[in-house]
């Protein structure tokens, strides 16, 4: 037997409720909302397949996302901007840096030959 996907919304705008209400009792997966605010939202996203999240210039989910990507850098967030019509998927990439070498090679990595011109 095929475990469901667990996929948890944390936020409660209607854009939001519309997501859950229309993926809520397609087979396979389960929904579940999450407070962003609450002490144990990190511990209660821990099982999760995906996060659905208010992702707006004012939500208060901004703590939580960034705990998200550091912790589960593997883990699929899906920022909702209902006021700008706008889906964001998050991701996360860690790298070990122990010194400012290590950070310049990263940003020039990621900048490519834009930083060494």
């Amino acid at each position: 037997m095929t475990l469901p996907t667990r996929i948890a919304i944390c936020g409660r705008s209607l854009m939001l409720t519309l997501v859950a209400d229309s993926l809520a009792g397609r087979p396979g997966l389960e929904v579940a909302y999450v407070a962003p605010r609450q002490l144990d939202a990190l511990a209660q996203l821990a099982g999760c397949d995906l996060v659905i999240v208010e992702h707006a210039d004012d939500c208060e989910t901004d703590h939580l996302i960034l705990s998200l990507l550091q912790s589960r850098p593997d883990l699929p967030i899906i920022g909702v901007d209902a006021s700008r019509s706008v889906l964001t998927v998050l991701a996360s990439r860690q790298q070990p840096a122990s010194n400012m070498a290590d950070l310049t090679r990263l940003i020039e990595g990621v900048v490519g030959d834009r930083v060494t011109r």
